[in-house]
């Protein structure tokens, strides 16, 4: 059944510091914010059926080295709940986000240029009624904050020190200051991600341990809020010839565990240990944990997915002939951007946006001392290419049961985000992203596709407005089958001589 795409514009909104025009009382679903220059400080979080929230950093007072921090929160009508304001130092940096149901988890560190030590605040934002509390830590050496997790009884913060050596900081709520849990001291480590348990006051961690350049090992360990270890698992998946790249559990009930992930050929795997990520993956690796105990573990080559060559017809860039397995199987390589596992019916979803760096190379002449001209090459990194997206389902075994993919198409990013969003009707999901100021869209069914890619514009309320140029949009799933496009825009008006203005804009989408 094919599908369509409406951008609901009744009137544009333009805010201007803190002040709103609008002439009309009809409810606008296009906003704009005024950018005044090359930066890019709009943050957007989806809050559900309870709005979106936008924020962004102010200097309200040149000599005064306190930026304010402002949130607003919109309804679904996108007509402003509240703002409030919240001082941070001259030099934070937003890092992180966690949503819970009806509060939000937001991470902010400073640069650490001033001193060894690296300050942490995380606020608390309460969405309804726009209540922040906030929590300071600090990081003794200088390091990163990564992420962050929200506990009934406290704040999880993860954090990975110069020295690759990845830690929690554990801020229970009444407690004066925070705990440190190390998990491997004195060990290369990654904290990959922290899940609240089921039961109330502990929680699991997946971390890797990195034993040289070419090996990993993934661990789940598992604590109380005191930081106290419960059990800790090294994933064993019983093949020498593959490594883990991702691994994502999924608890199925108190002793059982849907472990999801990525894997690589150990012949063609190559990553520093500074990296965050091992590389590129070969396929997707499933099996069952039960207590632990890992049960038969499932590798899932791209090159055996049902609809891999169809795609591949379409852009051969995506497989390299010269990743071979030692057995002599080919294997094509990605780098992957995944997503939380979707647990639908009975099905586990797993969705994965295949990308790569993209270069350029610079050539320089110069004169050597007889007079030859001598060339000189230098490598410019120009963004992270977005390639195409994985969309597969499993049942509570690890087996897999379909696979699906769609391509990305023209997007060149300095930033790595999540860019494909699922909407699900009935037994058909509908894929869709944002590409170039167009939203792209494909229906399919299971391993069947329904509909082929589309592209929509997004139409501008102004006929006489014409977009100039797009930079970092993106497409965020809100509530019902309503999503959310912004990003940044160059717009000129054709009809008025006042030149160009850039604006960062917010738009509904509705598909029907």
């Amino acid at each position: 059944m094919s599908r369509t795409l409406s951008l609901i514009f009744l009137i544009t909104l333009i805010i201007s510091g803190e002040k709103q025009v609008s002439a009309q009382a009809d409810p606008p679903l296009r906003l704009e914010f005024p950018v005044y220059d090359d930066s890019q400080p709009y943050q957007v979080i989806s809050c559900g059926n309870k709005g979106v929230l936008l924020f962004y950093p102010v200097r309200k007072e040149p000599e005064n080295k306190t930026t304010y921090w402002t949130f607003k929160l919109f309804d679904q009508n996108l007509r402003e709940v509240y703002t409030r304001e919240f001082p941070l130092g001259e030099e934070y940096e937003f890092v992180f986000r966690r949503s819970g149901s009806d509060t939000l988890l937001l991470g902010f560190q400073d640069s650490g240029k001033k001193g060894s030590q690296k300050k942490i605040t995380t606020l608390l934002l309460e969405i309804n009624q726009g209540v922040i509390r906030s929590f300071e830590a600090v990081l003794a050496e200088k390091g990163n904050l990564v992420d962050g997790c929200l506990l009934p009884d406290g704040i999880l913060l993860s954090y990975k020190t110069k020295d690759d050596i990845s830690g929690i900081l554990i801020n229970t709520f009444g407690e004066p200051s925070a705990r440190e849990l190390i998990p491997e001291p004195g060990v290369k480590t990654f904290i990959h991600s922290i899940i609240p348990s089921e039961q109330r006051g502990e929680f699991t961690i997946v971390f890797e341990t990195f034993t040289s350049k070419k090996h990993s090992v993934f661990k789940l360990a598992r604590y109380n809020i005191n930081g106290t270890e419960i059990h800790k698992t090294a994933i064993d998946i019983g093949n020498p010839q593959y490594l883990l790249n991702e691994l994502v559990p999924v608890p199925l009930g108190e002793k059982q565990i849907l472990l999801l992930g990525a894997y690589s050929n150990q012949a063609s795997r190559t990553f520093t240990e500074t990296e965050n990520k091992a590389g590129e993956s070969t396929g997707f690796f499933s099996s069952l944990m039960e207590g632990q105990q890992l049960k038969e573990a499932r590798f899932y080559n791209f090159l055996d997915f049902k609809n891999f060559f169809n795609k591949m017809r379409g852009n051969q860039a995506i497989f390299d002939s010269r990743n071979i397995r030692k057995d002599q199987e080919l294997s094509s390589d990605y780098r992957l951007l995944i997503h939380d596992v979707i647990r639908k019916d009975q099905e586990f979803i797993l969705v994965a946006e295949a990308y790569y760096p993209e270069y350029h190379t610079v050539t320089n002449w110069t004169y050597d001392y007889y007079g030859h001209m001598v060339p000189h090459y230098y490598t410019v990194f120009d963004g992270y290419r977005y390639n195409n997206v994985f969309i597969c389902a499993f049942d509570t075994s690890g087996r897999m049961l379909w696979d699906n993919s769609m391509e990305i198409s023209n997007i060149l990013t300095m930033s790595l985000k999540k860019r494909i969003n699922l909407i699900f009707d009935e037994k058909e999901i509908i894929l869709a992203y944002l590409t170039d100021g167009k939203i792209g869209s494909k229906v399919i069914s299971r391993d069947q596709t329904l509909d082929g890619i589309e592209y929509v514009s997004i139409e501008l309320p102004d006929s006489f407005d014409r977009v100039v140029s797009n930079k970092e949009g993106n497409l965020t799933r809100w509530y019902d089958n309503y999503l959310l496009a912004y990003g940044y825009q160059e717009i000129k008006n054709v009809r008025r001589n006042d030149g160009k203005r850039e604006v960062f804009y917010l738009n509904k989408i509705v598909f029907k």
